[in-house]
């Protein structure tokens, strides 16, 4: 009866030790089992139901999807760190080139256009002055060489008059560019107010004092052009009135005008400052992103090879390689073209401004010595601020009037002609020559050191001159005239501004050519790493479904 059942179910006490061993087996926590193979249904179906529930994420499905998202993420951050470093890098260069660079550009060459402006007016002033002055005998004098100094006055009061009305001209069109730059920025729109207010009481005192020049031409029956004897009366009036007028320009106009040059020059140094610390903040992170992207990948790399038993995933091996690649050469053109533009600011457009400055001191120069000769009766002041003007210009020990001054600055053109590098001036024009980089720009600063020198030679040779001679050497345009000299320093600093303002355009445009592919490779970079991401990751995680 032992071995026998009844109704299907086990008979008796020996099929109880069978019964226990399979309950035993099955139930035992001590009990061992074979672990299936990678891929086995078993396998697939614990994996899956990890990840369907989302927990244990120290699973290997948990792990890799918790690593993947992660990549992603850092992956897209990285994207948006280069896309942030390329705007802050283009917007830098379109800020500088297409903005703050023509906004100091106009309002210096509106300083250089008021200084010149005026200059001019002072020579038509002693051109058309050769006689009765403040101060002077009315009766007129008697200057040998007469009909010389006549065609002298005359062509170089209507030399003075073409430019002047050049420049007022100029004066118009770079005004009317400064103010288009002051859209909400109300100092600066306050500030060309001002010159043009200032701007338009000059042109009404200059016109009166011109007026009362050509008449005097008129008078005597003469044109201006065909003179063929000297002026010897004008009315003091047209001195009383270009004193008036000059001390509004250099008194008030330049004052504002200097301003709105300082104003541009800072909103310049603001604009590429901030677009600078843009650009620093996104290299912050794009360098952070890299190196955690990185290590992300490189961890995906070791789950996958340790778990699968592979050596390298080629997928996440061509994902770490663009994740190094493409950011890191990027930040290397980043790190280059901001270099450019830092450059291009501190040595082209510095450059040129400096540039700038030294036709302006010359200028302002040549009309500080016009004055000093048309005014006798503020001849000091006006010398006094012409050896001032100089000493802007060279230095203060190579100013007009100091002892051994032109001896020393033939030695500094000789010494800089031969080696570009030993400067020995100072002020504005030390300031060009320094700036001077390749032939053609130091072969232009020595060029205008040189007239300036023969430029100071002639006013030594005028010191005790009479009005006559003075008329003769300041307005003529033979080479040697004083005049002349004056024209060809400044034609040979403007052909050096010039070349540097095309340089730092050049430069700017570079600058914005060498990005502009790399505007649509975060994007690129974005759809390629995510891609290299799910071809790796994707067919391990589905052999636990």
């Amino acid at each position: 009866m032992g071995g026998t059942t009844i109704g299907g179910r086990p008979d008796g006490p020996a099929s109880a030790p069978s019964i226990r061993s399979a309950v035993s087996s099955t139930t035992s926590p001590t009990a061992t089992a074979a672990t299936p193979p990678p891929g086995s249904a078993a396998l697939r179906r614990a994996g899956q139901a990890a990840v369907t529930g989302w927990r244990l994420p120290g699973t290997t499905p948990g792990l890799l999807t918790v690593l993947s998202w992660t990549a992603v993420l850092l992956v897209a951050a990285v994207t948006a760190a280069m896309a942030v470093s390329v705007s802050a890098t283009r917007a830098a260069a379109d800020a500088v080139a297409a903005e703050a660079a023509p906004q100091v550009e106009a309002a210096s060459e509106l300083y250089f256009a008021l200084g010149d402006m005026d200059a001019q007016a002072a020579r038509m002033i002693i051109a058309g002055t050769a006689g009765t002055l403040p101060g002077q005998d009315p009766q007129p004098r008697v200057v040998s060489d007469a009909e010389v100094r006549a065609s002298t006055a005359a062509s170089g009061y209507s030399s003075a008059l073409n430019v002047f009305n050049d420049r007022r001209d100029d004066v118009g069109d770079l005004l009317r560019r400064v103010t288009d730059g002051t859209d909400g920025d109300q100092a600066a729109s306050t500030t060309a107010t001002r010159v043009l207010d200032g701007l338009l009481r000059y042109h009404a005192l200059t016109a009166q004092a011109n007026g009362v020049v050509g008449r005097g031409f008129v008078e005597a029956g003469r044109d201006p052009g065909t003179a063929d004897q000297p002026l010897t009366e004008v009315d003091t009036s047209a001195v009383s009135y270009y004193g008036a007028a000059t001390n509004l320009m250099h008194g008030t106009v330049m004052v504002h005008a200097q301003s709105l040059v300082d104003h541009y020059e800072n909103a310049f140094d603001q604009a590429q400052e901030t677009h600078q610390r843009a650009s620093i903040v996104g290299g912050v992170v794009l360098l952070v992103g890299v190196a955690l992207l990185l290590g992300v990948l490189i961890t995906l790399q070791v789950v996958i090879g340790r778990r699968f038993r592979r050596r390298v995933n080629p997928w996440l091996a061509a994902a770490t390689v663009v994740a190094l690649a493409v950011p890191g050469t990027l930040a290397g053109i980043l790190t280059v073209q901001g270099e450019r533009l830092q450059t291009a600011r501190t040595q082209d457009f510095e450059a040129y401004l400096a540039v700038s400055r030294a036709r302006a001191a010359g200028h302002e120069a040549t009309a500080d010595q016009s004055r000093a000769f048309v005014a006798e009766h503020w001849g000091a002041r006006y010398r006094e601020a012409f050896t001032q003007r100089t000493a802007q210009l060279v230095g203060e020990d190579l100013a007009v009037d100091q002892p051994g001054a032109f001896d020393a600055l033939t030695e500094a053109a000789a010494a800089y002609a031969a080696d570009p590098g030993d400067i020995r001036v100072g002020g504005a024009l030390g300031e060009v020559m320094a700036g001077a980089e390749g032939q053609l720009e130091t072969t232009l600063a020595r060029e205008a050191l040189d007239r300036y020198r023969v430029y100071q030679d002639g006013d030594r040779a005028l010191a005790g001159a009479d009005l006559g001679t003075a008329v003769a050497e300041l307005t003529g345009v033979g080479r040697q005239d004083i005049g002349f000299t004056s024209y060809d320093y400044d034609l040979r600093l403007e052909r050096l501004a010039g070349h540097q303002l095309g340089s730092f355009n050049a430069t700017m445009e570079g600058v914005r050519g060498a990005l502009g592919g790399w505007t649509a490779v975060p994007a690129v970079f974005l759809a390629v790493g995510v891609t290299l991401l799910w071809l790796g990751v994707r067919p391990r995680l589905a052999e636990y479904r």
